[in-house]
C-alpha cells in the first residue's frame, strides 16, 4: 500500500484514512519511516495526516519512534502548521527522549504555549505535566504557568489547567495544595 497516496487529497477538515493507515502501519512496522519522512511534506493536508496517524502510533508503540527522535524534534522546532503541532506537543512525551532532546522538547512546549489554536496549547500544557512528573524545577514553573491560564485562558485552556493544577496537587501531596490553594485565591 502506498500510505502517502491514500492519506493525500482532500482538505484539512477531515482526517481522510487515517483510521485505515494506522493499523495497516502497526502491521508494517517499516512504514513507520514514510509516515514520519511525510510529516515533513510541503502538502499541508498530507503533514497533517501523517503527523494524526504517528501519534496515534505512539501511543502503543512509543518505541518505534526512536530512531525518528530527531527529525520529530527538528520538525517541533520548525513547523508553524497548528495540526502538526499538537501531534507532535502529544508525541513528545512519549518517544523516550534523552536528557538533552528533553530539554529541547521542553523549550518547544513552552513556546507552543503562545500559539493561538487552542488545541497546540492544551496539548502543550499536558506534555509539559508529563515532563515535569520527574522535573521539580519544571513542576515549579509549570505550576506558575498552569495558574496564568487558569486565571486568563480560554475555557478550555482553564479547564485543563485546572485538571492538571489538581493533579500536581494530588501527586504533590497536602503541603503543597495548601500553599497552592492560598496562592489561587490571591
Amino acid at each position: 500500500m502506498d500510505i502517502l497516496s491514500a492519506l493525500a487529497g482532500g482538505d484539512r477538515r477531515s482526517i481522510g484514512c487515517v483510521g485505515a493507515i494506522v493499523p495497516f502501519v502497526l502491521d508494517h512496522p517499516e512504514q513507520l519511516s514514510v509516515l514520519v519522512d511525510g510529516m515533513g511534506s510541503e502538502d499541508e493536508v498530507l503533514r497533517m495526516r501523517c503527523a494524526d496517524a504517528a501519534e496515534k502510533i505512539s501511543i502503543s508503540r512509543p518505541d518505534w519512534f526512536v530512531p525518528h527522535r530527531a527529525q520529530l524534534l527538528q520538525l517541533a522546532l520548525t513547523s508553524t502548521q497548528q495540526e502538526l503541532r499538537w501531534h507532535i506537543a502529544q508525541m513528545l512525551p512519549r518517544i523516550g527522549l534523552d536528557a538533552s532532546q528533553r530539554e529541547v522538547a521542553v523549550g518547544v512546549l513552552l513556546e507552543y504555549l503562545r500559539d493561538k489554536s487552542r488545541i497546540v496549547t492544551t496539548s502543550s500544557m499536558t506534555s509539559l505535566f508529563e515532563f515535569a512528573r520527574e522535573n521539580p524545577p519544571l513542576q515549579r514553573k509549570l505550576v506558575t504557568i498552569l495558574e496564568g491560564f487558569l486565571a486568563g485562558g480560554s475555557a478550555a485552556e482553564r479547564s485543563r489547567a485546572g485538571k492538571l493544577l489538581g493533579e500536581l496537587d494530588r501527586s504533590a501531596g497536602e503541603g503543597a495544595r495548601t500553599s497552592r490553594s492560598a496562592r489561587r485565591r490571591r
